[in-house]
């Protein structure tokens, strides 16, 4: 299903204007702060729960006009269906399968204005009645109960279609016409007119459901019945495993007390059977995985259990905890989540690349079988369809120089397809650049693998590399882990399967607290920055590099930015960020992308002629290739 086929960003977070096409499976990729999430915050827009909020003043495009009380806008192309349509498909027959165009605009903090307008033929569109004063209008139809119901209904909608029954040359709505308490509308005003009457029809029959995963929403250990039926909600996962067994809301209550051992038993081995069933079906990296209910009294537990281990739920990686979730409770949901629009945010960020073909599947169920349009964000290959390249949108963040923005460029996000719909989806530069692959990283990964920060890091390590050859990087892959956090995630993922790793982070405070927290790996394959220098201040890959490097692409880089500032010194960062201290949060990131590459450019520059002021880098590559190189 394909509900929504178009969107249209304008001043909204980081889109100037954008046109994104959307099919029933659409995957988002792109950087770490590309516009991944702020396009799928843009359709969000259009649910229930967002429709009448105003758009809040971090949404509103930086830099846009009238900054910061401009106008955000998005419009939605639609194709009307008869989810859309609702209970007026019948009479709005004429209308399936027709484009409909919504669009939600206003300032920050002010109520939005809806609009609608509808591709059609005015000959297509029927004449309509519009109600101008429905009080006067219900008093003329008064006689019988019948009549009494089909007043007060239309005086409802404010509208009704003019059918063969209706004479307006006759009583009573002759007078009623002449008095103006309704209108006749026809002619070019029909289609205008049908736009107002769809509009608020479509936003009422509109179903999005946007699935973010947190993880005190998964299964607990102990259940306290008393907590579980005083507040269900609060169990959401728990109370999704009992709905897939069978078990409806108001029965928790009598199933769950007042019962003997034998029927508690009966009771929990059936949700044992169905949960058992679903995940041998579905999880093809877990199909020995068993869940384990057991009635306690005033709770009941909950186990996992695998040949040789048995153990409470929150102990599970990461991976097996979110897609458990996100298993158990949209398969509980599917035959309610039908005809929705769902977004979905980074599935299987954590899971191994089996897990994720997994997830995979389980997204195109939801499309195929369920009739919903899935649209989700990824960094992950293997949540990539390759059969369906012309499903990927390419997020890049491109620094805007258009228009008003020529003396204040931001960076904008840029939204593009793939290029060769006819090769390997991987091939595609486009593609390996937003996921932040080089083509040795690109499936299967590396048997050896350095993982460092962020893509600054790897990109100067490889451009070292070139020069040097220190890293064979036929068998050894540089990894940008989307920042020091994440690169306890890769560890985990890439030790799983057997595959070498080194960890290489920077030694400022957030490296430092990183490289403490990646358990997974060991102490002699963590290394930082300053391990490596004889100057204590080096804490960032930016600190490595010479001198003279780094003021001409700084020099260049105030330029751009019309800033007045000395050469920072080293931890360079440090300096940078004083610079920067009075800026919002969005145009420090910003700033410090483009300093990044303009860094970058400069080392291609000088690199032939100052190789080796870049020694300290050539010592790192020589000494995380020596560590990949022993064995374990």
């Amino acid at each position: 299903m394909n509900l929504i086929f178009q969107i249209e960003i304008e001043n909204y977070k980081s889109f100037t204007h954008e046109i994104i096409k959307l099919d029933g499976v659409t995957c988002i990729v792109g950087a770490n702060e590309s516009g991944k999430s702020n396009l799928l915050n843009a359709i969000y827009h259009l649910s229930h729960s967002k429709q009448s909020e105003p758009f809040a003043p971090d949404e509103l495009r930086m830099g846009s006009p009238n900054y910061p009380n401009g106008i955000s806008k998005i419009r939605y192309s639609l194709v009307l269906n008869e989810t859309l349509l609702g209970k007026y498909n019948k009479i709005f027959s004429f209308a399936l399968g027709k484009k409909c165009f919504i669009t939600k605009s206003g300032s920050p903090g002010k109520f939005p204005d809806w609009d609608c307008a509808v591709n059609i033929s005015q000959s297509a569109v029927p004449e309509f009645i519009r109600i101008n004063n429905k009080t006067k209008y219900k008093k003329e139809f008064q006689r019988t109960y019948t009549e009494r119901k089909l007043a007060r209904e239309r005086s409802e909608t404010g509208w009704f279609v003019k059918d063969s029954s209706i004479d307006l040359r006759k009583q009573p709505y002759k007078s009623l016409i002449e008095d103006e308490v309704v209108e006749l509308i026809t002619g070019s005003r029909k289609v205008i007119s049908f736009g107002n009457i769809l509009g608020p029809i479509v936003l009422e029959n509109i179903k999005i459901f946007q699935w973010t995963y947190h993880e005190k929403d998964f299964l607990p250990e102990i259940v306290r019945i008393y907590d579980f039926l005083k507040k269900p909600d609060s169990f959401p996962t728990v109370m999704s495993m009992l709905n897939i067994a069978g078990w409806k809301r108001e029965e928790f209550s009598s199933k769950l007390q007042n019962q003997d051992d034998t029927i508690y038993g009966v009771l929990f081995d059936n949700v044992e059977r169905k949960i058992n069933s679903l995940i041998r079906n579905n999880w093809s990296t877990h199909k020995k995985l068993t869940l384990e209910l057991q009635h306690k009294g005033e709770y009941f537990t909950i186990h996992l259990k695998q040949p040789g281990s048995r153990t409470p739920p929150e102990y599970r990686s990461d991976g097996l905890k979110w897609y458990l979730t996100f298993l158990i409770n949209f398969r509980a949901q599917s035959r309610s989540i039908k005809n929705y629009i769902l977004l979905i945010d980074e599935p299987g960020l954590h899971l191994h690349p089996r897990g994720q073909k997994d997830t995979l599947q389980e997204l195109k169920t939801l499309n195929e079988k369920h009739k919903n349009q899935i649209i989700y964000s990824t960094h992950q290959t293997f949540l990539i369809n390759k059969n369906k390249p012309e499903s990927v949108r390419i997020i890049e963040r491109k620094l805007d120089k258009t228009g008003s923005r020529a003396k204040n460029p931001f960076f904008a996000s840029k939204v593009s397809e793939i290029l060769n719909l006819k090769e390997n989806i991987l091939t595609d530069k486009l593609l390996r650049e937003a996921l932040g692959f080089s083509v040795s990283d690109i499936s299967p990964i590396n048997e050896k693998n350095i993982l460092v920060e962020g893509v600054f890091d790897r990109e100067v390590l490889q451009i070292i590399n070139r020069i040097y050859r220190v890293v064979d990087l036929n068998d050894t892959s540089i990894i940008a882990c989307g920042g020091a956090p994440n690169i306890a995630r890769h560890t985990s993922l890439y030790k799983a399967n057997g595959l070498k790793i080194v960890c290489l982070y920077d030694s400022d405070h957030s490296g430092q607290t990183a490289m403490k927290n990646n358990k997974d790996a060991k102490t002699k394959e963590k290394r930082h920055i300053t391990q490596y220098t004889d100057n204590h201040r080096s804490e960032t890959m930016e600190d490595l590099i010479p001198d003279k490097i780094f003021i001409l692409a700084y020099n260049r880089w105030l330029k751009e930015w019309s800033l007045d500032g000395e050469q920072p010194q080293k931890p360079r960062m440090k300096d940078l960020y004083k610079l920067m201290q009075n800026m919002e949060k969005p145009k420090k990131i910003e700033m410090k992308h483009s300093l990044e590459n303009f860094l970058i450019q400069a080392i291609k520059q000088s690199i032939s002629s100052e190789r080796d002021s870049f020694c300290i880098i050539k010592k790192i590559l020589q000494d995380l290739a020596s560590k990949l190189a022993k064995r374990n």
